[in-house]
């Protein structure tokens, strides 16, 4: 990926307008790095009317909700309401997991059922993260992660979806190389954030 390639947008209007129908990926260096993209990424989200599914590890979702709950958002009545939806990703994932792969008709059924919870009678917009793919990757297990990120593609060309998942930089023992395999399953890169604007990475074009 050249220097000349990338884009340079401002986090706001990334996640409110870019970043809508993607599927995104972001190599991150540090966990306030992540944490702050899933701020955005959710409040963005919410502020728009839309359902936020994060699938993550316990420890994430506290401090997402602590972050959203110092933003003014009421993160208690979101869950009730299904707008904000917290899903353990150890407990998805062993949901379709056989014999180390994701099974493709059992991850389908469970997550069109966590897709319609989210959707609601409304039909309201929808932008989940997913941390199962990077766990996977951490247990070497790297077939099951590009499988998953394929079937996560799959799902997002049938239904109305913004996608975002993030690889910690330090799991790639290759990095040129294994990212750029990770690369090819997402729509666009996101490189960081500095200055409240993140580095975007656009692979369609």
């Amino acid at each position: 990926m050249l220097q000349k390639d990338w884009n340079v947008e401002s986090i706001h209007d990334y996640w409110k307008v870019t970043a809508s129908g993607k599927h995104v990926v972001q190599i991150y260096d540090s966990r306030e790095m992540l944490i702050d993209s899933l701020e955005g990424f959710a409040r963005s989200g919410l502020n728009a009317g839309e359902s936020v599914i994060i699938i993550a590890r316990a420890e994430v979702h506290s401090e997402l909700r602590e972050r959203l709950e110092t933003l003014g958002f009421n993160t208690s009545q979101l869950r009730a309401e299904s707008t904000l939806i917290l899903l353990n990703a150890y407990d998805v994932l062993a949901s379709f997991m056989v014999d180390g792969l994701p099974d493709p008709e059992l991850f389908k059924a469970k997550i069109q059922t966590v897709f319609k919870r989210a959707t609601g009678s409304d039909n309201r917009g929808v932008r989940a993260y997913g941390e199962m793919v990077t766990l996977l990757w951490q247990d070497n297990n790297r077939p099951a992660t590009l499988a998953l990120e394929r079937l996560w593609n799959d799902f997002c060309a049938e239904n109305p979806l913004t996608l975002f998942c993030a690889y910690p930089s330090h799991i790639f023992s290759n990095p040129t190389e294994q990212i750029q395999t990770i690369c090819f399953c997402h729509d666009h890169l996101l490189n960081g954030k500095q200055s409240q604007k993140f580095n975007v990475y656009y692979s369609e074009s």
